[in-house]
C-alpha cells in the first residue's frame, strides 16, 4: 500500500506530497519508513491512498485470562496477592506490609516475589480463595511460601509498578488498584483482560 503525505513538511519527518510505503496498519495507524530512515506509526488522517495493495494488519488484541487472590494474614499489618495468568509460566506473589509511623502517618512497602511459590502451589492456594475456604488459603500460603525469586523488596507503589515482570503488565494494570488500596478486600478474582501491548 503506497500513501502520500498531505500535511505540511517537517525536516527528517515527513515531505508534504511524498509517497510512502505502508509496512503494515497497527491499531489503524500506518507504520511508514519516514524520512528519518526508521519506521514509526501515523494516523491516517494526512495521508491520501495512491496504491491499495494488500498490506499486513495488526493482530486482534489477546486477552489474558487472570485468576489472583487477596489473603490477610495472622498479623492484619500483611497482605499477599498470588496471581495467576494464561500467559505467564510462573506465579507472581505480592506481600504488602503496613505500617503506621508516629513520625510520617500511614506507609505501606511492597515485595513482589517470582518463585515464592510453584505454579502447583499457587493453584490449590486459589482454588480454596475461590471455594471461600479463606482459612485453608491462609494454611496452604504458611505452607508453601519460599522468600524466593525477589524482584523488588520493600518499595512504594512507583518501584513496584516498574519491578512489574513485561509479561505481566497488563494484568497488573488491572489488579493494581485492588493490591495497592489501602482498605483490605480478601478473597478471590477473576477477569478476562486484553493485552494491550506496546506501540
Amino acid at each position: 500500500m503506497k500513501v502520500k503525505w498531505t500535511g505540511k513538511t517537517n525536516d527528517l519527518v515527513l515531505t508534504n506530497g511524498r509517497i510512502y510505503d505502508v509496512i503494515s496498519i497497527e491499531k489503524g495507524w500506518y507504520r511508514i519508513v519516514d524520512d528519518s530512515g526508521d519506521d514509526y506509526l501515523y494516523p491516517p488522517e494526512q495521508f491520501e491512498v495512491v496504491e491499495d495493495d494488500e498490506v499486513v494488519h495488526d493482530e486482534p488484541p489477546r486477552t489474558i485470562h487472570l485468576r489472583f487472590g487477596i489473603i490477610l494474614t495472622d498479623h492484619k499489618s500483611n497482605r499477599f496477592i498470588i496471581a495467576r495468568e494464561d500467559s505467564a509460566e510462573y506465579p507472581i506473589v505480592f506481600q504488602r506490609t503496613v505500617e503506621d509511623d508516629p513520625e510520617y502517618g500511614y506507609c505501606d512497602y511492597y515485595t513482589l516475589y517470582k518463585s515464592a511459590l510453584t505454579a502447583k502451589e499457587a493453584d490449590e492456594i486459589l482454588e480454596q480463595l475461590k471455594e471461600d475456604n479463606k482459612r485453608k488459603a491462609n494454611v496452604l500460603l504458611k505452607q508453601y511460601f519460599k522468600p524466593e525469586g525477589i524482584l523488588c523488596e520493600d518499595v512504594g507503589e512507583v518501584r513496584l509498578d516498574d519491578a512489574v515482570p513485561d509479561e505481566w503488565y497488563d494484568a497488573w494494570e488491572w489488579m493494581s488498584g485492588l493490591i495497592t488500596f489501602r482498605w483490605d478486600y480478601p478473597g478471590y478474582y477473576e477477569e478476562d483482560v486484553e493485552e494491550r501491548g506496546i506501540w
